[in-house]
């Protein structure tokens, strides 16, 4: 049996549309659920890219202007662009 390396998780990073109640719920309730801090930033913050500079393209790309979940679906409309 291989052996995986172990990784010690010390901070976690979420980056959640604060426009989208589903992403905002998440994004308030992990604090709660890890052991380690959790800091929530918007994915609207022009800020982001500086400050995490490993972040993958696609995060930042995701931000698009949202008003309200998807009907049909309940998720937020958008995406990367």
């Amino acid at each position: 049996m291989a052996a995986f390396p172990t990784t010690s998780v010390v901070a976690v990073v979420v980056v959640a549309d604060v426009a989208c109640p589903s992403c905002s719920q998440i994004a308030r309730e992990l604090p709660d659920l890890l052991r380690v801090p959790v800091t929530v930033r918007s994915c609207h913050d022009p800020r982001l890219t500086t400050q995490y500079p490993t972040l993958p393209a696609t995060v930042p790309a995701c931000r698009r202007p949202r008003s309200a979940p998807s009907a049909r679906t309940g998720r937020c409309a958008g995406g990367p662009a």
